[in-house]
């Protein structure tokens, strides 16, 4: 991992990795459909881009923006940007994520938001069935092997 603050919210196995680890996307990809693992995931997104992952998701029938997990956490733990996202349509909630990317980043997740009970579990999610989803993972995977990519 590049650093602390890439780190993801998350209880995964990536969290222990020292900063700067490398990971190959067959690793990343692994990890993020084997143990849910959110850095992995949040780390092929963000690589590959919000607009190539869209365009993978919508091509199976996926929700779209797919959000990274920092974004979700955010959405769900502020009530105006939940109730915003909720009601917005694609383009809105495109332009939800970016108008917000400073709040986003910098906002401290409050873990007690989600102590006891799932919180929008219908509305503020990634939607596709798993087979669905991971498709579209594998597809990233391919495209950054293709694209030389390599994490670190």
């Amino acid at each position: 991992m590049s650093s602390r603050s890439g780190r993801r919210p998350s209880s995964g196995v990536l969290q222990t990795w020292p900063a700067g680890s490398p990971a190959t996307v067959q690793t990343l990809a692994t990890m993020m459909i084997s143990i849910s693992e959110n850095t992995a995931t949040d780390t092929l997104l963000t690589t590959l881009g919000r607009a190539k992952v869209d365009a993978m998701a919508e091509a199976g029938a996926g929700s779209v923006p797919v959000m990274t997990t920092r974004e979700m956490f955010a959405l769900k733990g502020d009530p105006a940007l939940m109730k915003a996202w909720i009601a917005g349509s694609v383009d809105e909630r495109r332009a939800l994520l970016v108008d917000n990317a400073v709040k986003i980043a910098t906002t401290k997740l409050d873990p007690t938001v989600f102590a006891g009970k799932p919180v929008a579990i219908d509305s503020v999610e990634w939607f596709a069935s798993p087979r669905r989803w991971r498709g579209c993972w594998i597809g990233c995977a391919a495209l950054m092997q293709r694209l030389g990519r390599c994490w670190r």
